[in-house]
Order: C-alpha cells, then sequence, then structure tokens
C-alpha cells in the first residue's frame, strides 16, 4: 500500500473493532493515521495487531493491549501509564521521549527495541525480553527485574 497515509476515525476503528478486526497492521492497512489520538485511553485492545504503525503523541493511559502485536512500531512522545503489555510483541519499537511506567510488561518481547530519551519505570519486566534493547538517555528506575532478560543478555533477577 505504499507510504501514504489514510486516516481513520473514532468511529471507523470501533466500528472495525467491532466487527472483529484485530488486524490493523502497516501490512495490512497501510500506514494509518489516527485522528483521535487521546481515545486509546482505557480501550481494552488485547490481541490487535499494530505492528508498523506510527503512534507518536497518544495516550495508552490504562489501555489493554496484553497479546497485542505492536512490533516496529513507534511511540515517539507518547504516554504509556498503567497499560497492561503482558505478552506483547514490541520487537523493534521506538520509544524516543515516551513516558513507560507503572505498565505489566510480564513476558513482553522487547527485543531490539529503543527506549531513548524516555521514562522507564516502575515497570514489572518479569520474564520479559529485552536483548539487544538499546536504552539510550533513558530515565530507567524502580522496575521489577524477575528472570529478565537484559540486553546484553543476561538474566536478572532482583530479591
Amino acid at each position: 500500500m505504499g507510504n501514504r497515509m489514510r486516516e481513520m476515525t473514532l468511529e471507523e476503528f470501533l466500528k472495525m473493532w467491532e466487527m472483529g478486526t484485530r488486524d490493523f497492521s502497516q501490512d495490512s492497512m497501510g500506514l494509518l493515521y489516527f485522528s483521535f489520538p487521546n481515545h486509546f485511553y482505557g480501550l481494552d485492545m488485547s490481541g490487535i495487531n499494530l505492528s508498523g504503525q506510527r503512534l507518536s503523541d497518544f495516550d495508552f493511559g490504562r489501555a489493554n493491549l496484553s497479546g497485542a502485536n505492536l512490533s516496529g512500531a513507534s511511540f515517539c512522545d507518547s504516554s504509556l501509564v498503567k497499560v497492561n503489555l503482558s505478552g506483547a510483541n514490541l520487537s523493534g519499537v521506538t520509544f524516543a521521549g515516551a513516558g513507560v511506567s507503572d505498565c505489566n510488561l510480564r513476558d513482553a518481547i522487547l527485543k531490539d527495541s529503543y527506549i531513548g530519551s524516555a521514562d522507564f519505570m516502575g515497570n514489572d519486566l518479569t520474564r520479559c525480553d529485552m536483548t539487544g534493547a538499546i536504552f539510550e538517555e533513558a530515565y530507567v528506575i524502580d522496575n521489577i527485574y524477575m528472570e529478565t532478560i537484559m540486553p546484553d543478555g543476561t538474566i536478572r533477577t532482583d530479591t
């Protein structure tokens, strides 16, 4: 579908979601421009496929994205506070300038993701795989590490 962006309204998204559509990936729908950045707050989008999409400046607070495929997505300058990302595929995701705090990232895959100039704090990283992730000028504090695969491949468990 190329790199041409297509606008998607909240009404269109919710209608498609209610009809059972779960694949909103760039491969499936092309590059989408969601014209409702603050309306992801609190939504249950477990199992959604948003791989490759640009999700910058969005508020995902308290959303359920468990089991979601978010690989290659861009969350630049977005807010992810108290988001359920358990079991989500976040491989190759960009969190530049984002706020990722108090999230459930149990069993999530963050391989080769970029967490630059971001706040990454208070998250549950139990069994999270962060192999190859780049934390560049990120504020990383108060996270829970239990059988967590760190960027260098070592396994970390804090007691």
